[in-house]
């Protein structure tokens, strides 16, 4: 592969990022990596325990701090999972919008209801359930949006239809 290719998945907690993030990465024969698990290596803390320990504002300029390093020191192709919340930063948008191409992936306050209420992993902004989950998830997702939507693409990922959205992607990719 000639061309490097280099792909950053937005969205929120929920969307897919991971789950396509490492399909895409495959299908394309290139290195995936998560935000979140680079925050763990290069801090020694996960999200949940910045969050938990020092607050999100805190947890904010470390996974600042870890992208803008990722985004400066790596090589070849890849693709990338953000954060739910990375792109609230100008400066991180602006240099994802710059150093990738971006794709939002879309979905309901309904499904990412039910996907994150099936997983097991610790979301320190999303611990409730029933109701309360519902208003924080749309309260996330109203403010979220307006910097999702800068996104060089978006998908819809209501569907869990893995293979089809990688297709689509691929094929949208050479486009952009």
């Amino acid at each position: 592969m000639s061309e490097k290719i280099r792909v950053s998945l937005w969205g929120m907690p929920g969307s897919g990022k991971t789950t396509l993030g490492k399909a895409l990465a495959e299908r394309l024969s290139i290195t995936y990596y998560d935000l979140d698990e680079l925050v763990l290596q290069r801090t020694g803390k996960s999200p949940s325990e910045w969050i938990e320990q020092d607050g999100e504002s805190v947890f904010r300029i470390k996974e600042s701090e870890t992208l803008n390093y990722f985004l400066n020191n790596q090589q070849g192709s890849y693709v990338l999972s953000t954060g739910g919340g990375t792109v609230l930063k100008q400066e991180n948008r602006e240099k994802l919008l710059s150093l990738t191409k971006c794709v939002y992936l879309r979905c309901s306050v309904q499904t990412l209801e039910k996907r994150i209420s099936g997983q097991n992993s610790r979301r320190p902004l999303l611990e409730s359930s029933g109701e309360a989950l519902h208003k924080i998830l749309t309260s996330l997702l109203e403010k979220r949006k307006p910097f999702y939507a800068c996104a060089h693409l978006s998908f819809d990922n209501d569907s869990s239809l893995k293979d089809e959205f990688v297709k689509k992607l691929m094929e949208k990719i050479k486009l952009v």
